[in-house]
């Protein structure tokens, strides 16, 4: 609540500026609601059960280092398994968890992989759809795996795309939990090469700048 109360205040402290700026203009106004809501969503709306999966899609979150999965996608990798026992689906994965679903025997339907030195989150899912018209698939509902503090922005790229979208709880799945597999309680990996995914509050930081500039 502390947090609210603060940004609350903010809000209220900043309402002239506000008001000054966006005046009558409904459609300014949207804008700026429709802004807020995405500053301030971290969760997705209700986490569901992939029971009508069609498909499931697993984006990466961080990296080990000399071209290694890293911890966060090794748990990933063990949570989309698991899924996969539930419900025998195509598995569409960047290539952090395919890599480790492949050593462990699992059949990864595409991977996608990175054309230059950084892979988006937009161009994963950008690889995504691309595969499902090469391979002629067409789906309806998916099934996402992604870190609980990527999967809002996964679970808006893919339900502005017209997908109904199944976010299975981390805890069901992966009940051994993030530290099993080297990360903190959060998962995050403290080696990740990528700084951002260290821990909460830099990907926190990171998260906020990215959506600011609505960067992929």
């Amino acid at each position: 609540m502390i947090l609210v109360d603060r940004m609350m205040q903010l809000i209220e402290a900043r309402q002239p500026d506000i008001e000054q700026l966006v005046g009558d203009d409904e459609a300014l106004v949207e804008l700026m609601l429709a802004s807020l809501e995405q500053l301030v969503s971290w969760r997705v709306p209700t986490p569901r059960q992939p029971g009508q999966g069609e498909a499931v899609v697993a984006f990466s979150f961080g990296r080990g280092a000399r071209g290694t999965p890293g911890r966060t996608n090794r748990a990933l990798a063990a949570l989309t398994r698991r899924i996969c026992q539930f419900r025998r689906v195509p598995v569409f994965a960047q290539w952090e968890i395919a890599d480790v679903l492949v050593g462990l025997g699992e059949a990864v339907a595409y991977t996608a992989v990175p054309t230059t030195t950084y892979l988006s989150t937009k161009g994963v899912w950008a690889q995504f759809q691309h595969a499902w018209a090469q391979q002629n698939r067409t789906f309806n509902t998916i099934i996402l795996v992604a870190h609980p503090d990527h999967q809002y922005r996964c679970y808006t790229l893919l339900s502005q795309a017209g997908y109904t979208v199944l976010v299975p709880e981390v805890d069901e799945f992966l009940p051994e939990g993030w530290v099993a597999y080297g990360c903190d309680p959060h998962g995050y990996d403290p080696n990740s090469i990528q700084p951002w995914t260290r821990n909460r509050r830099a990907f926190i930081r990171y998260e906020i700048s990215v959506r600011l500039k609505n960067e992929p």
